[in-house]
């Protein structure tokens, strides 16, 4: 995977190769989806706008969603076909539990809306996967 650089704000130019970035820069290729709370992104010296352009240059959607369940606001990325055939293929499931089937509207759903595994196990589950968690996976 390609590296990007994120610049401190103390130390210009500096590459950025924190884990807890991982969870935006492997969509695409681990996981259909990832976010980042903004006050994430600033704690551990990532730009907003440099993420941006990274994740448009990888032909991901890259949207930011505030007033979530992450109270500074949420910067998500996906990829559209990987996430839109998740989706399509947990349909029934995922219109039982009310949650939209739009990979936009279901990115800003799961950023407002909490999903208690023991209310909807099955789409609690299907969340996990978008995210590629270890715990969900399909693959065994």
């Amino acid at each position: 995977m390609d590296e990007i650089e994120f610049k401190y704000r103390d130390i210009p130019s500096k590459p950025w190769t924190d884990d807890i970035f991982s969870s935006l820069l492997d969509v695409g290729t681990k996981k259909a989806v990832g976010y980042l709370p903004l006050e994430t992104i600033y704690k551990h010296g990532g730009d907003i706008g440099e993420l941006t352009r990274w994740g448009y240059d990888k032909a991901l959607r890259v949207e930011m969603f505030a007033l979530g369940t992450t109270a500074s606001g949420a910067l998500y990325m996906w990829d559209q076909k990987m996430l839109s055939e998740l989706l399509h293929k947990h349909r029934e499931v995922l219109i039982d539990a009310g949650i939209p089937l739009d990979t936009y509207e279901y990115c800003k759903d799961i950023e407002h809306n909490t999903y208690y595994s023991e209310k909807y196990p099955e789409a609690y589950r299907i969340i996990g996967l978008t995210f590629n968690d270890e715990r969900f996976r399909e693959d065994g």
